[in-house]
């Protein structure tokens, strides 16, 4: 009787999560959409030419050294229920979890002042939900 019940319960039982997370295709677009609505901005602006020059400059130097937009997570990630997280071997203590985009991404944010997107087609659709569930039960 209590077999059937052990096995749908897979997805909330376990205490840590293992993914795999690739590059995602959503951050590549969202970072290009920001770049492009900042870059019409700039160019079809009233401000002074000098101004405009500088955020240009401002602009390609976010982009370059991947500020424009938080960093998203990739590699290896491992999440314990206690909030600890390895992240290509790297230890984080989980702060805070942001989940109001989570249809797209999940922000968290570590003890240490860093934090990453986690969005949601860098990893298989299934062990995406499995760490929104562990978060759910958890926060």
């Amino acid at each position: 009787m209590h077999q059937w019940l052990i096995k749908l319960s897979h997805t909330t039982s376990a205490r840590f999560v293992k993914l795999q997370l690739n590059p995602s295709y959503f951050a590549l677009f969202a970072k290009g959409t920001v770049f492009g609505c900042l870059l019409f901005f700039i160019v079809l602006s009233s401000i002074p030419l000098v101004v405009s020059l500088y955020c240009l400059a401002l602009l390609i130097h976010l982009l370059q050294t991947n500020h424009l937009i938080l960093n998203s997570a990739h590699g290896r990630f491992d999440y314990k229920e206690d909030g600890e997280i390895r992240l290509n071997d790297r230890r984080y203590i989980l702060k805070s979890v942001d989940k109001i985009w989570a249809q797209f991404f999940i922000k968290l944010q570590f003890e240490c002042g860093h934090s990453v997107l986690l969005w949601r087609d860098s990893c298989c659709d299934r062990e995406y939900r499995h760490f929104l569930a562990n978060l759910q039960r958890t926060g």
